[in-house]
């Protein structure tokens, strides 16, 4: 098997983290279809929840939001929506909630709340039977734990990390899904939609790590001669 080594391409550079193109506009026509079918069996009587986990800025979701907004809406003009964005607080929690006013003001919806939880997405997060349409993308790349590489600012399958590296890397990662998938399962209602996005392509991570650490450069955190190494 050929070894994948990403390079930094500080060209590309989502610094709003939009990458709505990348990631999600490719599944949207399908995932229409099948939350169509989920509000073929609803009576618009309750409040309709949607819910994204790990959101970061806002900027990768919100044009998705809102397409599943006009379905619902094209179905009920009366039906209250209910928004919920999660990301970790550690984040720019800040600019999410900024992010999220924007959203709610451009969609102009007196029906339409738009709240953002604080919070790690491998825990519980909302009440039982709560959700009736989710999504999650790229978040599930990131680990619930640091784990320390010695030659490698990031984990890429096929990269040179030691063994004991490797193991304890698939080990964290295999029990955060196990527990994101637990909690989701709780949330959800019976016969919700849950999208989770995680891209595998080695060109798509590339660009979606080029962004990440292009971010980290800018606020000082990693160095230049660290960024083009990456």
């Amino acid at each position: 098997m050929a070894m994948f080594e990403p390079k930094m391409n500080p060209d590309y550079s989502h610094v709003n983290s939009d990458n709505f193109d990348l990631f999600l506009s490719p599944n949207v026509g399908q995932l229409k279809d099948i939350f169509n079918k989920y509000l073929d069996g609803l009576d618009f009587k309750t409040k309709i929840n949607l819910a994204d986990f790990g959101t970061n800025d806002g900027k990768n979701i919100f044009s998705f939001l809102k397409i599943m907004i006009e379905l619902i809406r094209q179905r009920s003009a009366s039906c209250e929506i209910c928004v919920t964005l999660n990301d970790q607080p550690t984040n720019d929690f800040s600019a999410l909630v900024k992010n999220a006013e924007d959203f709610k003001n451009g969609i102009k919806d007196e029906l339409l709340t738009v709240h953002t939880i604080p919070g790690s997405a491998y825990h519980r997060c909302l009440p039982d039977e709560t959700i009736d349409i989710g999504t999650c993308s790229l978040m599930l790349h990131f680990l619930s734990q640091y784990v320390v590489l010695e030659n490698a600012l990031m984990f890429v399958p096929g990269m040179m990390v030691s063994n004991e590296e490797r193991t304890q890397i698939r080990g964290l990662a295999a029990k955060d899904l196990k527990n994101f998938i637990k909690s989701r399962s709780t949330e959800m209602k019976k016969g919700a939609v849950f999208f989770v996005n995680i891209p595998t392509e080695p060109l798509n991570i590339n660009k979606m790590c080029s962004s990440t650490f292009y971010q980290l450069y800018q606020r000082n955190v990693i160095s230049k001669r660290t960024l083009y190494q990456v």
